[in-house]
Order: C-alpha cells, then sequence, then structure tokens
C-alpha cells in the first residue's frame, strides 16, 4: 500500500512446477470515487488501451529442471538488474554511517574517551563503561566497527583511537526518506534502537521494547516480507526447492520441513508453487506465537501442518523415525544457534535418504543488524567458539567447509551478495 486511496503490487505467473513465466512489475491502482464512472462516447476500442506483446530473448538459456545451480544462476540473471536493488545498496550504505554516529553518542554518554591517543582495552572495558557483563561482545563489535572506518586501530590488548571522533555526523532523528526508503523497515528498527544504544547496554531499557513496542511485529514482518533482501531470498529458495522437487518421481509424496520458520517470509515464498495435492509442509519455529500466527496466516493451504521445534533440543527416536523430509529449509535461523555443528547434525538427521537441505544465511556483518537484532541476547548466544570466536556469522568459505564436515555433500552456495544485496 502507499496510499489511502492507491495499492501498488508486483504479479508473478508461474506454471506447474512453480516456474516464472510472466511478471507484472509496479501494478497501480486507484480506487474511483462513487459515481465517476460514465459510459464513454464512441466504440469501446477506441478508449481501450492496447498492450502489444514482443517476443524478447531469455536472460539466460533456461537449464534443467533438476538443476539447482542452473535454475539459481537464471534467477540471478533475473535480478541483477532490478533498480531496487542498486538504491537498497546505497540506503545500506547511509544506514552504515549512521550507525557510526549512533555508535559513537552511545560511547561518548557511556563516558568512553574518543580523544586521540586514548588507549581502549578489551579486558574490563564493559565495566569500565558500566555496561552490563553480556554485552561484552556487542561492544567489541562496535570499536571493530570504528576500526573499519579508521576511527580506531586494533592492538593485541584492545583499540587506540586515532581519528577525530568529533567529526562524526549526529545521527537523524526523522523517518527515512528519498532512496533510503527502500530500506524503510531496517531504517525504522534502527532509528527506534539507535538513540537508546547506551540505555540498554546500562540494562536501564529493554531492547525487546524498542524492536516490538507493545508486542506489536509490523515492521518485523515488513522486513521479512516485503524487503528487496527478503524477496532475493525468498526467489532463490523458492527455485532451489523447485529445482529439488523435480527430481521427485511424479505422484510420490513430498515432505518439507521449514525449521526457523519465524514471520513465515519464506514460507509464503515456497507455498504458492507447491502441488497441494501431494504435498506436506511443515512451518516449526521454537516460539508459539510464531506457530499461532502461521497457522492463521497460511489457512488457506490445507497442507501445512505446524509445529513447534527447538532444534537445539534432542529428537525423540520416535520423531526420527516418523518424520523423515525430501527438503528442511532454514532462512537465517542457524547462527541464532549455539553450536553450528550440533544444529547441522539435527538437520541432516531429520532428511530423508536423499534429501536436501536449503540454507540460507548473511555472510557478511551488518551493522544496522548489530545495532538492532545484536541488541538481544539471542543474536550472542553462540558457544562454538573455536568456530566463532568474536562473531555470530560466518563467511561464505567457512560456511562452505562446515557443509562438507557436517556430511552434506553436492553443496550448491549462492551468496545474496551476488546480485548486489550486500550480506
Amino acid at each position: 500500500p502507499i496510499g489511502a486511496d492507491t495499492l501498488t503490487a508486483d504479479l508473478q505467473v508461474l506454471d506447474d512446477d512453480g516456474r516464472p513465466v510472466a511478471e507484472l512489475l509496479g501494478l497501480r491502482l486507484k480506487r474511483a470515487p462513487r459515481g465517476s464512472a460514465r459510459r464513454p462516447a464512441g466504440a469501446v476500442g477506441e478508449w481501450l488501451h492496447e498492450v502489444a506483446w514482443q517476443p524478447v530473448p531469455l536472460p539466460a538459456p533456461l537449464e534443467a529442471a533438476g538443476d539447482p545451480a542452473g535454475r539459481l544462476a537464471t534467477e540471478l540473471v533475473r535480478w541483477e538488474s532490478r533498480p531496487e536493488l542498486a538504491r537498497y545498496d546505497e540506503a545500506m550504505r547511509v544506514l552504515d554511517r549512521r550507525s557510526v554516529a549512533y555508535i559513537v553518542g552511545a560511547l561518548r554518554t557511556l563516558g568512553c574517551d574518543l580523544a586521540p591517543g586514548r588507549v581502549l582495552r578489551r579486558a574490563g572495558l564493559d565495566t569500565s563503561l558500566g555496561a552490563l557483563p553480556r554485552y561484552r561482545r556487542l561492544l567489541g563489535r562496535w570499536l571493530d566497527i570504528l576500526t573499519e572506518d579508521g576511527l580506531l586501530q586494533a592492538t593485541a590488548e584492545g583499540w587506540v583511537v586515532v581519528g577525530d571522533g568529533t567529526s562524526v555526523i549526529e545521527a537523524p532523528t526523522d523517518a527515512p526518506d528519498g532512496d533510503e526508503a527502500v530500506a524503510g523497515a531496517e531504517a525504522s528498527l534502527l532509528l527506534r534502537c539507535g538513540p537508546r544504544l547506551a540505555d540498554v547496554v546500562r540494562g536501564q531499557c529493554d531492547p525487546l521494547a524498542l524492536l516490538f513496542p507493545d508486542g506489536a511485529q509490523d515492521i518485523a514482518e515488513r522486513l521479512y516480507h516485503e524487503s528487496p533482501l527478503a524477496r532475493v531470498s525468498g526467489a532463490f529458495v523458492r527455485e532451489a526447492v523447485q529445482a529439488i522437487l523435480a527430481r521427485i518421481p511424479a505422484g510420490r509424496p513430498i515432505r518439507i520441513l521449514e525449521v526457523g520458520g519465524g514471520t513465515g517470509g519464506t514460507t509464503a515464498a515456497i507455498l504458492p508453487s507447491l502441488p497441494s495435492e501431494r504435498s506436506k509442509y511443515v512451518f516449526s519455529d521454537v516460539s508459539a506465537a510464531f506457530i499461532a500466527r502461521a497457522r492463521h496466516r497460511f489457512a488457506a493451504y490445507p497442507f501445512l501442518e505446524t509445529r513447534t521445534l527447538d532444534l537445539e533440543a534432542e529428537p525423540g527416536p520416535e520423531e526420527l523415525a516418523s518424520a523423515r523430509f525430501d527438503v528442511v529449509v532454514a532462512a537465517n535461523v542457524l547462527h541464532a544457534t549455539a553450536d553450528l555443528r550440533r544444529t547441522l547434525d539435527q538437520c541432516r538427521r531429520r532428511l530423508a535418504p536423499g534429501g536436501a537441505l536449503v540454507l540460507v544465511e548473511v555472510t557478511v556483518p551488518q551493522r544496522w543488524i548489530d545495532l538492532t537484532f545484536g541488541l538481544t541476547d539471542g543474536w550472542w548466544k553462540f558457544s562454538d567458539e573455536s568456530l566463532r570466536p568474536r562473531y555470530p556469522l560466518l563467511d561464505r568459505s567457512q560456511w562452505m567447509t562446515l557443509l562438507e564436515d557436517a556430511g552434506f555433500s553436492g553443496v550448491t552456495v549462492r551468496e545474496q551478495a551476488a546480485v548486489r544485496v550486500r550480506g
């Protein structure tokens, strides 16, 4: 929606296999005032707009239906030229600059001296700033960000101030506008949390109250359903799932498990492309609230089941014996578990022979995330410090090695960064 009387939408037509065959982008509908419709003079053909469709070459050769890499390559070409992705990337750069300003402001509020030559020691930093011990890793990440921008220099013990922190422009307090509005949900979350960073680390403000005021999840749902990053991710997951399902004999039941389904953004991308007569889709999450919302949101899909599932809890033998899936979908959720090796093993044990894991993970740190969801305990709950010593995210090569070590063969990795959507 873009106004009280105007709607805008993108339409996509899929064939029986769930592949896109036509798109109508930027369709805008405006409500006409009651009684405004009048019969036009002349023949009907004189006042109708005619669209003349012209054949054009496909952007890339069609690949075999069951080739995940081929389908993802075709989808990648389709997204690469989308102008909103370039605008989104520029909006992320704006949020990066805002994040630095919020960090500098919070450190000053906490009494941190950022004068050139000042030494900041990693050990005891939280105590010296009056921050709670659970935010020790978060404070370290703030100072790493300032290092990336040349305000600090890393040392063996911590950091030395080498830049002039007074030159950092104060972060604005108004709503996003211009190109930044393409990342409106991200900017809104940062605007809520950025000014309160010092209060959060002192324990004077609950970060969940900033992210979900009065329990509302409207901005989070916009982020996971409507943002360019969510749309790209959903399109890639749908194509990967369809390529895997193309290898299943016709008529055989299809079994899909989504773990950590959250607000259902990935679910919404997959469900319309599935054959309802032979599909079983299990939406799972550790949160009963997300389960209830998914049951309501996707009530039109009779083949969807919901289940509370904690990937970090050991499954019972009866669960493993009765619930094996052709596909396990995990979209931006595995990093939020304490031990990635154990979590991957839990996913693998739920796969039927020949099944596949469709995994989406952010591989590049994003500052706006560190200053929003990074305020929650869950972001920093990782305990596998031999794998993740200081930060919850792995890069592409680390994921490749980890997946191969976990027994996932034939790994295909497509980074979202490849379509200029950072992370």
